[in-house]
């Protein structure tokens, strides 16, 4: 009897660890949901959807005239090392920094839009360079004449009707700030990279915008990555154009030397390709007529 009731006791001490283990198992899995919601049940995070990720890119999409600049008529060639000279005496020291800053900024993106365009200082100069892939930077009074700008890009010459080959930049007397001076000299760098001004858009959206004042800059020092996007496209297509060029050339020189083999082994001259000399006559006269 004592030993049936031992056994009896046994038994219900097994059961209950046996419910204690299941019960702490439950609580366990519940443990990693938060509170409301079961561990199999937690909604998704609707930033994370595609939906919601589409939306989010056509947010940032670039649109012209909205906060991406136009492009422009012309562009320094792909892969220029465009060498800068500044107007002896236009700029002290401490602005030729500012200055260099603007230009090291276009630079170090080059490869990244696959401009492969590089801004170089040459030091200084007395008069307007005029050689291949040369910009010289000066001063000029704008503001007093034109009471809309403050700063000018000139093309000087250009190849093909688009590409330059040599220009200039006048900024005004009046801007010595040294943010306004590298924000308006990388805008004017940016011209010579294919983008124009963008009188519609947003405010600080691109480095085109216009700018406030004659001594201050258009909230932007660097270009943003719209303008980064449209100097992307200006040397994409310049790039298929060189491309396509390339080809055709090779296509004309591979034409014309099938040209001279086949002239050759018909026996004209390469020159005049008015004299035969023919070494069977009745072939080449039932194949051209014989009349020349």
């Amino acid at each position: 009897m004592l030993q049936l009731v031992i056994n009896r006791q046994r038994l219900f001490g097994v059961l209950f660890l046996f419910i204690a283990s299941i019960a702490l198992a439950v609580s366990q899995e519940r443990s990693f949901a938060s509170p409301g919601e079961s561990a199999n049940s937690r909604k998704a995070d609707p930033r994370l959807t595609p939906h919601s990720q589409t939306d989010s890119r056509k947010a940032q999409a670039c649109v012209t005239n909205r906060n991406a600049p136009p492009l422009g008529p012309y562009h320094w060639p792909a892969d220029a090392n465009v060498t800068v000279y500044f107007v002896s005496n236009m700029f002290t020291a401490k602005q030729r920094v500012t200055l260099l800053d603007a230009m090291k900024t276009w630079t170090a993106v080059s490869e990244e839009v696959g401009s492969g365009v590089r801004f170089i200082d040459a030091g200084e100069t007395e008069r307007r360079m005029t050689c291949r892939g040369c910009l010289t930077v000066g001063r000029r009074e704008i503001y007093k004449q034109d009471q809309h700008h403050y700063a000018f890009f000139h093309l000087m010459s250009q190849d093909e009707g688009r590409l330059l080959v040599s220009a200039w930049i006048d900024l005004d007397f009046g801007i010595t700030n040294p943010e306004a001076l590298e924000g308006f000299m990388a805008h004017e760098l940016a011209h010579g990279l294919g983008l124009w001004d963008c009188e519609t858009c947003k405010k600080k959206l691109t480095l085109m915008n216009a700018f406030p004042g004659i001594n201050q800059n258009n909230g932007l020092l660097a270009p943003s990555r719209c303008d980064l996007e449209a100097v992307r496209d200006v040397y994409q297509g310049e790039r298929l154009v060189v491309a396509a060029r390339f080809q055709a050339a090779s296509r004309s020189d591979a034409v014309r030397g099938d040209s001279q083999s086949a002239l050759t082994s018909t026996g004209m001259d390469q020159e005049s390709l008015s004299v035969f000399v023919l070494s069977n006559p009745d072939i080449y006269g039932a194949i051209w007529g014989g009349i020349f």
